[in-house]
């Protein structure tokens, strides 16, 4: 039996030499994005990368792929051998033929195949020794040499000849100490060295000997070691600096190393209860390494764990119900670095977690419900000490202290029965004087002075006179020590620290120069030590104070008629940076550049980049960028270039909203910002656009909206479109689309896309985040279709894709169809030229017998003819005689003729004038009509107002209506051009909106609607039509609605099979019970009832919800 001896070290400065320190420090803030909706399943149990770029994840129920947006799910199908052979997926793997190999557990071996996008199947078989050893796969490995190796559960090592599709089998023998040590496989790994290690069942480590074809057991039962939990062995992978590392269930994680002499010394690392730096659990299921060659340990139940080399501790990374943020378990089943950097995490019954830097681009800081966070979201100022901890005020928490290097946050809180705590909670303003004491501004509160040593506050406020106003929203400690004091509606206040005395400026409005407004929103000191005051309202002032004492302001303000005035009066804050460029930053005018010189302000908005007009505040970074906070999120611009390149929430941001004069700079270049939702925290240098270009792919191509089946019949695909190179297209199929991808896995669905069809369009056509192309009756020729997309920061793959279409064109627009027609019509038009010229040759020859024989009967008909002209001349001369004398009988005619027409002309003349003349009377006569109908209703309604008595008035009102109605009728029969038929739809919606009006209706409670057939009545009709409909409606709108009941009302008329039919309904409280309608004693009835039968029509009536006249009568 051979063995290689694993020697045993500890000595952990050797190992410090050996493994060399990372350059990167390692972060303990990350952030997981969870990636769960459109999985086939929450467990993961392996993640791939293929060369395309494609994700894949093997679940407990089917294999994904995933483009960034969308997971395409491929599952086992009864019946159908072309699809995945099981469900659980526990492997997979791509060889250096671009093979993608999965392996199942309970289906053995597939291979998936890209052109037809289904699977080839390997299995075991029992009748068949070169067949796979067993059906439950766990690992694939290709080595350096091009062997594809094969690990199982329970049926040990298979090697795969792929030119003759056999397996040759290796497997445990307790009586051959050269074979391997179990038939438990997990993990076959190949190191730099091109050692092929194979981890197998409890403390079972083997290393394959090409030469001998045989495997070297490596036992680790040694002194230092503690292998009797080990389970089994998991997971191998090598760092960059040649170390092998090994996780184990039970046994925890080793290190593997192998000196000059081949000889291999490892270390294990174990959970240890007493040391929070520890291994957090012993159970590893899988390790991976990350771009910056991290070491990361997922183990079961104990959550992930970062390894860090130098200081040889662990980071735990656990499942916190808490924080979203936090990894979606504790259970870490896979692990996997992608080509982009990205960590990807596979969990038990959770999904994916990722690790992604250009994901979340920002970190952040908020309250959680453990005493170590920011005390509330709302951060509205930040200031950093001398220690380089910050100072943050908090809208409603107080004041907070964080130190940075212990990541700790102390909270001071406003305390009623402690007179040294801060005076309010709302915390707006700090500054730090030069005995290092922390200003306060509160709202409402005033100033609260902390003193770090004895942990109290002193207050100033106007109950002290020592401020105008409580409300403190800026504080600047100036260069003299002294500070000032912005204050809401109480001006500026001035504190010098010298006197111990505080002095107050306002606005005067006698006086020019001092303050232009009284609330104050910043106050700035630039470096030639002038302090700036920004106002709300009031624009921009600059302090001023003479040797005498004397204060004065001077003012910048926004006036409409100057361009290069201030953009806006509400100045919300003000920065110089590093080139003595000085900003203003204004409530809705965007951000402006002061020409302090001149006076004069170069003005950028929305229109120019910037995600909003209303700027926050300003930060420079060690780059001479200026970072701009807005109410819509966070801009980076670069003065030189005048860019601006945003960033919101989708970019890691807990919001998109910040505060204004919440910023500040640390010493080490990290810039803090103070946001609605907490405080974001960044390196400028770390926040950077994602360089790498998108691949694009065809993902789909449908006919007609149907997706098209490869090799079927008919079928344009004989490979998968994203396999596709040409493709042929015939005429008939006129409506066709494709479906297209860029791989960007972190905002994918923020991708860009344009495409065109090269031989139709000229032009690209950009399309925004749509991915899809449809093209619809080309004419036959030669195209090439193009994709390009950009990823979401804006980086574009130019080249994109291509495929060549060829449409072809219907038979009868072929070269060999018109080749034929042509050779067809030249074939019928010789036949056809052959026959008629036979013909005529024959004809001739009957034509010259007949023309002989028609010779001598002409001579006979000669002699005839000229016996038969002189008779005809005979009969000529009479015939003149004759019709000389007719045409002279026929003149006299024609003149007695012309005489009756002209004499008719003008009878017709006389006639068409009266009638006229009877048409403009017609219209007087129904423009008087409707006049004086007009006049008896004004006089009605004049008479009423003398009329005590309610009813008399009401048969007054009622008379009015009845006058109205008929007016109106007349009223529409001269405004017609047919004087004696009316559009009756439209005199019913008038004569409603009249009725409607004189009873005062309130259409918000009572709805009069109408349904009339669009049609014209005549006079005899509409009139009496009329006046039922003014009585019906009158009667509802007076009795149908007591007590100021909701309701409707409605007019339907409409004419079928020669009959009209009128309906007048309600769903009021409907007729009282002793009313016999046709007998009724109301005159109102009485009219309904008797213009009926003048129509010689029916009425009906029908009382229960509310009450419905109909009447019909025929079309006369």
């Amino acid at each position: 039996m051979r063995y290689c001896r694993l020697q045993s070290r500890f000595i952990k400065v050797l190992l410090i030499l050996i493994l060399p320190v990372s350059g990167h420090s390692q972060k303990t803030d990350i952030k997981f994005r969870h990636l769960n909706e459109g999985l086939s399943q929450s467990t993961i149990l392996y993640i791939f990368q293929d060369s395309k770029g494609f994700m894949w994840f093997g679940t407990y129920h089917g294999l994904n792929r995933y483009d960034g947006t969308h997971f395409k799910i491929y599952e086992n199908v009864v019946n159908d051998s072309s699809s995945i052979s099981h469900n659980w997926i526990r492997t997979i793997y791509e060889d250096s033929k671009n093979n993608l190999w999965i392996g199942t557990y309970g289906g053995g071996l597939d291979l998936y195949d890209r052109n037809n996008d289904n699977f080839i199947r390997y299995a075991h078989y029992d009748r068949d020794p070169y067949s796979l050893s067993n059906n439950l796969i766990s690992c694939i490995h290709e080595d350096s040499k091009g062997n594809l190796w094969i690990g199982t559960v329970g049926g040990g090592l298979d090697l795969f000849d792929r030119d003759k599709n056999n397996f040759t089998h290796f497997k445990f023998d307790d009586k051959d100490s050269d074979n391997l040590a179990d038939n438990n496989i997990n993990e076959i790994y190949e190191d730099s060295h091109g050692n092929l290690w194979i981890c197998s069942g409890k403390d079972k480590l083997s290393r394959y000997d090409e030469n001998t074809n045989s495997f070297i057991r490596c036992e680790l039962n040694q002194p230092g070691v503690d292998t009797s939990d080990i389970i089994r062995f998991t997971s191998m992978i090598e760092d960059n600096t040649g170390t092998l590392w090994i996780g184990s269930v039970g046994g925890g994680l080793f290190s593997l190393r192998s000196d000059s002499l081949g000889q291999f010394h490892f270390n294990q690392y174990l959970h240890d209860d007493n040391d929070s730096t520890s291994l957090s659990n012993n159970d590893i299921l899988i390790l991976g390494l990350d771009k910056n060659d991290n070491l990361w340990i997922g183990t079961e139940n104990g959550g992930l764990n970062l390894f860090d080399r130098r200081s040889r501790n662990f980071y735990k990374y656990r499942h916190d119900p808490n924080d979203e943020n936090s990894i979606g378990s504790n259970s870490i089943w896979s692990i996997y670095k992608d080509r982009a950097g990205r960590v990807w995490i596979g969990t038990f019954d959770s999904g994916l977690d990722v690790i992604d830097d250009y994901y979340y681009k920002f970190d952040y800081y908020q309250h959680k419900k453990d005493t170590n966070s920011l005390s509330h979201d709302n951060v509205r100022n930040i200031l950093e000490d001398e220690d380089g901890n910050l100072w943050i005020g908090i809208d409603g928490g107080g004041l907070n202290y964080f130190e940075r290097n212990k990541n700790s946050f102390a909270h001071y809180r406003h305390d009623t029965d402690d007179t040294n705590s801060i005076s309010k909670n709302a915390v707006l303003a700090l500054c730090q004087d030069s005995d290092d004491n922390i200003w306060v501004g509160c709202w409402a509160g005033g100033i609260s002075v902390f003193d770090k040593s004895k942990k109290t506050f002193a207050h100033y406020n106007s109950a002290t006179g020592s401020l105008k106003n409580n409300n403190v929203y800026s504080l600047l400690c100036d260069d003299k020590g002294d500070i000032f004091i912005g204050t809401w509606a109480g001006g500026v206040g001035f504190y010098s620290g010298e006197k111990n005395q505080f002095t107050h400026y306002v606005y005067d409005k006698l006086d020019s120069s001092s303050l232009t407004n009284n609330n104050i929103e910043y106050l700035y000191q630039d470096r030639m030590g002038k302090v700036w005051i920004a106002t709300s309202g009031g624009g921009l002032n600059l302090f001023h104070k003479d040797k005498t004492g004397k204060v004065s302001f001077t003012h910048y303000q926004h006036k409409s008629q100057d361009a290069n005035s201030l953009s806006d009066n509400f100045v919300q804050t003000i920065f110089e940076d590093s080139q003595n460029n000085f900003w203003i930053g204004t409530t809705s005018g965007g951000l402006n550049l002061m020409d302090r010189k001149r006076g004069t302000f170069t003005h950028f908005r929305k229109e120019d980049g910037l995600p909003s007009n209303t700027i926050c505040s300003i930060l420079e970074d060690d780059e001479g960028n200026l970072w701009i906070s807005t109410d819509n999120g966070l801009s980076k611009f670069n003065p030189n270039s005048k860019r601006f390149r945003n960033y919101d929430a989708s970019d890691g941001l807990p919001g998109n909203e910040f505060n204004k004069n919440a910023a500040c700079k640390g010493r080490d270049g990290k810039l803090f910002f103070g946001s609605r939702r907490g405080l974001v925290a960044f390196y400028p240098d770390s926040v950077y656009d994602k360089l790498f270009i998108p691949p694009v792919y065809l993902t789909d191509f449908k006919i007609f909206n149907v997706p098209v089946k490869i090799g079927a019949r008919g079928s344009p695909l004989q490979k998968h479109i994203s396999e596709t190179r040409e493709l042929t297209l015939s005429h008939k199929h006129s409506v066709f689309t494709f479906e297209f991808i860029a791989l960007n896995y972190t905002h994918g669905e923020e991708n860009q896309y344009a495409f065109m069809l090269e031989g139709l369009e000229r032009e690209w056509n950009y399309v925004g985040t749509r991915h899809t192309a449809t093209y619809t009756n080309l004419d036959a020729g030669q195209y090439v279709f193009r994709v390009k997309a950009a990823n979401d920061d804006g980086v574009w793959n130019e080249k994109g894709l291509s495929l060549k279409i060829t449409v072809t064109p219907p038979f009868w627009q072929t070269w060999w169809f018109r080749g034929f027609g042509i050779a067809a019509l030249f074939l019928l038009f010789g036949t056809v030229y052959w026959s008629r010229t036979r013909s005529i040759r024959i004809r001739n020859k009957l034509l010259e017998v007949r023309v002989a024989e028609r010779t001598g009967e002409l001579h006979q008909e000669i002699i005839e003819r000229k016996r038969v002209e002189e008779s005809l001349r005979k009969a000529h001369d009479d015939l003149e005689i004759r019709v000389a004398e007719r045409t002279a009988e026929l003149a006299t005619a024609n003149q007695t003729l012309h005489v009756e027409i002209s004499e008719r002309k003008k009878a017709e003349t006389q006639i068409t004038n009266s009638l006229k003349e009877k048409e403009v009377l017609l219209k007087e006569i129904h423009h008087r009509v409707k006049n004086n109908m007009q006049v008896i209703s004004s006089l009605l309604s004049l008479q009423s107002r003398y009329i005590q008595d309610e009813q008399v008035q009401k048969a007054f009102m009622e008379s009015q209506g009845r006058v109205r109605s008929m007016a109106l009728i007349h009223e529409k029969l001269y405004q017609s051009e047919d004087l004696s038929r009316i559009d009756f739809a439209e005199y019913v919606r008038n004569l409603a909106d009249y009725l409607s009006s004189s009873y005062g209706v309130n259409s918000a409670k009572i709805a009069l609607k109408t349904d009339v057939d669009g049609m014209s009545l005549g006079i005899n009709t509409a009139i009496p039509c009329g006046l039922i409909i003014n009585e019906l409606v009158s009667n509802s709108l007076k009795h149908a609605f007591p007590g100021d009941r909701n309701g409707e009302i409605r007019i339907d008329f409409h004419q079928s099979d020669g009959e009209y039919e009128l309906v007048v309904s309600d769903n009021g409280v409907g007729l009282p019970k002793d009313v016999d309608f046709r007998n009724a004693e109301s005159l109102g009835l009485q009219l309904v009832n008797s213009l009926t039968n003048q129509l010689d029509g029916t009425i009906e009536i029908e009382d229960g919800d509310g009450v419905s006249f109909r009447i019909v009568f025929a079309d006369t």
